[in-house]
């Protein structure tokens, strides 16, 4: 069973009902044991690095989120899920989860797009940069490559 990782913050149920819209089966949820029974893992947000941190802290899931991630199940961040991937945030000062290396940091773009506006916001293609599962069945290359909408500032 996919779990989506309900903190009080973000979109949830969105995600949930792309899933149905796939006919894919998924659970909210805040607990470390429907975290350990996931055939894959979630975690949608919106908001700010550190109450999205502290969320995760307050609900005692990150040890169930690491220990998911170290036998091999996926896991997706999307939105702030995904900054929380990183080590940390210069939006804020608690750390990440540290699955993946590096801080997030916000678009400084002034100087090399000065035309360009952040927050970015708008549909755009997506080329991946190698082979996913996430991909798999999508038109990556022809006219109606995938496209995705943004709203993001880091």
């Amino acid at each position: 069973m996919i779990t989506i990782l309900n903190t009080g913050m973000g979109n949830p149920e969105s995600v949930r009902n792309m899933l149905r819209a796939i006919s894919l089966q998924a659970r909210l949820s805040e607990t470390a044991e429907d975290i350990a029974a996931a055939s894959a893992l979630i975690l949608p947000g919106v908001g700010k690095f550190d109450k999205g941190m502290e969320a995760l802290n307050t609900l005692n899931l990150i040890p169930a989120i690491q220990m998911h991630v170290d036998s091999g199940k996926p896991l997706l961040g999307i939105c702030l899920g995904a900054q929380m991937l990183m080590q940390g945030s210069e939006e804020g000062r608690r750390p990440g989860l540290s699955l993946i290396k590096g801080r997030v940091k916000r678009f400084d773009i002034k100087e090399i797009a000065p035309d360009l506006k952040v927050p970015h916001m708008g549909w755009n293609r997506v080329t991946p940069a190698r082979p996913s599962p996430l991909f798999d069945g999508l038109d990556v290359d022809g006219e109606d490559a995938m496209r995705f909408y943004h709203v993001h500032s880091y």
